[in-house]
This record gives structure tokens, C-alpha cells and sequence, in this order.
């Protein structure tokens, strides 16, 4: 038969994978074996961290430096945890028992993790049955304002989503945005812009202002001037006793409510 040589090779084949395939399911269901000499169940004992589950050894972590810590109340999701050795946070698998990566400082902003990499840039972390790494770290500097971070690259800041989707670039700090303007710094002064780089009210010297989601206002010459859009008229202007006063706005049932110094001054019926 000419297909001899095609069905002899395929049996060898065979004969070699199967067992190995065996062996394989076979090793990785194996549990690790740790010896547990921590009778006490002590979190930490003999310069290592332990982790018990139902009084059941589940990992340890070996500490480099003479002594390392973790937060017992800061274990995520049963699975992961920052371990602080020496002067590096590692997040650590308490399940596989090997660690994911190394930081240099984490902060846990409304369950989301933004932390300093070993090469000095932010990036953001959401920590739940898995790692993902929503904001890449080849960030200066992140902070989390609402429901957005205020990012610096290359001395421009930028605001970012969780979906990546970045603003165009400012070289004065963003203070804050709503759905319409984005607010920027500079020596004490704010700058107004929309999300495509246009600015407003440029010849004025801003020093004080308020946002809510579709309304922003602005103090000029002691009167806050509320709009929608502003390039039209103002929908309302208040005259301010001072121009250091605390201004806040609040949309709700249909109404922009507008608080002075934390008190309620008025409201502006929306439609």
C-alpha cells in the first residue's frame, strides 16, 4: 500500500502525544505543594507573607527585604493584593502564587488603581477576577477628576476616558470639564475651551467659575454669568458681593439650582 508510510507515522505520533498529553492535565491540576511550618497561621512569620483560605495554605510570598506588609483588609476580590517590600508595591496573585507586576506607588481611586510604574509613569489599573490595564502607563502624571483623568505626556495635559478616548493636548493644567468646556490653569488665571482646542472669553482675566454637566458659570467683573452656550447670551447673571465666593451648580427635576457660599440662591427652570 502506498499510504503505509502516511499511517505508520501517524501511529508513532500518536503513541508520543497522548502520554504527553496526559502528563500534561496531569501536572496542571497537581496542586503546589508548600510546606507549612506556620502552625499560628501567622500573616506573617519567618520573613514571609502566608495566605490561608479556610485554614488552607494557599500561598506564600517570600520577602526580600527583612521585613514586607500587605493590608489584610486590602485583598481584591479574594485574589490579588499589594504587597509593600522595601520601596516597591508588587501586586501579588494569592492564587498562583507568583506576582504580576511591580509599582512604586498605587492608589486606589473609586475601585480603580492608578499607579507609578518602576520607570516613573502612571498608567490605571482595573483589578477584578483579572488585571487590565485601562490607561497605558506612559503618563507624567494622572489624577482622577469625576469620571475622567487629567493626564500629562511631553509637558501637555489631556483628559482621557476608560475607553482611551484622549482629548487634544493643553499646555496649561486642566481644572475641570463638563460635557461641553474644559477648564485650564495657569498663575491663578483660568482659560476656557470646547473639546476642540477653540477658546473663549480670552480677554478677560477669569479667576473664578463652576461647572455642571451642561451649564457652566463665570465671574466678570464681580457678576457670575451662567450659560448653556457661550456664545449666546447669558441665561441668568447674578451680581456677587464678592469675587471670592464659593459658587456651585446643580442640575436637577428639570432645574439648575445655583448655591452661594453652600446656600441656595436661586434656581433657572431647564426645558
Amino acid at each position: 500500500m502506498k499510504n503505509k508510510p502516511v499511517l505508520y507515522t501517524i501511529i508513532i505520533l500518536l503513541v508520543i502525544f497522548i502520554p504527553l498529553t496526559i502528563l500534561g492535565f496531569y501536572y496542571k491540576e497537581k496542586p503546589i505543594s508548600i510546606k507549612d511550618d506556620n502552625t499560628k497561621h501567622f500573616p506573617y512569620y519567618n520573613n514571609s507573607l502566608w495566605f490561608y483560605q479556610n485554614d488552607k495554605l494557599i500561598s506564600k510570598y517570600a520577602c526580600l527585604n527583612s521585613r514586607c506588609s500587605y493590608n489584610i483588609k486590602s485583598i481584591i476580590n479574594n485574589k490579588y493584593v499589594f504587597i509593600k517590600d522595601g520601596d516597591i508595591l508588587y501586586l501579588y496573585d494569592i492564587n498562583k502564587g507568583s506576582v504580576y507586576n511591580k509599582y512604586l506607588d498605587c492608589l486606589n481611586e473609586d475601585n480603580k488603581y492608578i499607579c507609578k510604574s518602576d520607570k516613573n509613569l502612571w498608567g490605571v489599573l482595573n483589578i477584578n477576577d483579572e488585571v487590565k490595564e485601562i490607561i497605558p502607563f506612559i503618563y507624567e502624571s494622572i489624577n482622577l477628576n469625576k469620571n475622567k483623568y487629567i493626564v500629562k505626556k511631553d509637558n501637555k495635559y489631556y483628559l482621557i476616558d476608560e475607553n482611551n478616548n484622549i482629548s487634544i493636548g493643553f499646555t496649561s493644567k486642566i481644572e475641570d470639564y463638563n460635557n461641553t468646556y474644559i477648564i485650564s490653569k495657569e498663575e491663578g488665571r483660568y482659560f476656557i475651551y470646547d473639546y476642540k482646542g477653540n477658546e473663549y472669553l480670552n480677554n478677560y482675566n477669569i479667576n473664578n467659575y463652576s461647572l455642571s454637566d451642561n451649564y457652566i458659570g463665570i465671574v466678570l467683573n464681580n457678576n457670575l454669568n451662567i450659560y448653556n452656550n457661550i456664545n449666546n447670551l447669558p441665561l441668568k447673571v447674578i451680581t456677587l458681593n464678592n469675587y471670592n465666593t464659593k459658587i456651585r451648580f446643580e442640575e436637577k427635576n428639570y432645574k439648575l439650582n445655583i448655591y452661594l457660599d453652600d446656600l441656595l440662591h436661586s434656581s433657572i427652570e431647564l426645558s
